[in-house]
């Protein structure tokens, strides 16, 4: 998980290279294993001004109970023990905004609207949800959605 988390700040390092690109005006898209690279990112590397996470937001405390998996968090000694995926967002920093999408169906974003909750407790206004009657997929509506999303949170 450090290595995803760095090669994203690499990635992020070469993109800030770029003439064409503005290092003020970062995002981050995830969908699946993605999607929780996109709640973590921002708390990682400050950069990242805007995330979206797809079909991944699903807490610990019923990943535990339920047929979901392991996360390579997991790994982290205590980690799970101290914290959940919602503990995330006090990294932030206090201009990220982030949009959770997900999939009403999908086992990967089981507890979404607790997380949501949290997520606007902590970021207020900058936590949006959008929640689509299907399983762990991207659709063309939800990429269109989050495309518009971070064209105007990054505008």
């Amino acid at each position: 998980m450090a290595d995803c988390l760095d090669e994203i700040s690499v990635g992020l390092d070469l993109l800030t290279t770029l003439d064409e690109v503005d290092p003020s005006r970062l995002g981050f898209i995830g969908h699946s294993y993605g999607g929780r690279m996109a709640l973590f990112a921002p708390g990682y590397d400050h950069r990242v001004r805007a995330t979206v996470s797809n079909c991944q937001c699903i807490p610990y405390r019923l990943t535990f109970t339920e047929d979901t998996g392991c996360q390579p968090e997991f790994v982290l000694p205590g980690f799970a023990e101290q914290f959940d995926i919602d503990d995330l967002f006090a990294a932030y920093p206090s201009e990220t905004q982030l949009l959770l999408s997900v999939g009403t169906e999908d086992r990967w974003s089981r507890g979404y609207l607790e997380v949501f909750e949290r997520a606007r407790e902590a970021l207020s206004e900058r936590a949006r949800l959008r929640a689509y009657d299907t399983g762990h997929g991207f659709s063309p509506s939800m990429r269109r959605a989050a495309y518009d999303f971070l064209h105007r949170a990054l505008a």
